[in-house]
């Protein structure tokens, strides 16, 4: 089976987790087309048009925004030792 042309699969920097991001065009954005979309975005987010943001700079990954339900549920998952981790 062909790979979707609208997502890529990301390796992660040099500094982030070990797993790799699955990321489609819609959830890729530059922090600065970011901020100045943000409330439409978030929109985005709260509608479940997309599940994440992945933000760039300097081709870069720079960071993953979720909705807060979203990050409780990762929360809540994740193994006791890495909650207390962060």
């Amino acid at each position: 089976m062909a790979p979707d042309p609208a997502s890529a699969t990301v390796p992660p920097t040099s500094n982030a987790a070990s797993a790799s991001l699955s990321v489609r065009n819609e959830e890729l954005w530059t922090v600065r087309e970011a901020m100045r979309e943000l409330n439409r975005l978030l929109d985005r987010l709260d509608e479940g048009e997309v599940e994440k943001l992945v933000l760039t700079q300097r081709n870069r990954l720079r960071a993953v925004i979720v909705s807060v339900e979203r990050y409780c549920e990762l929360e809540a998952a994740a193994p006791p030792a890495v909650r207390r981790a962060a």
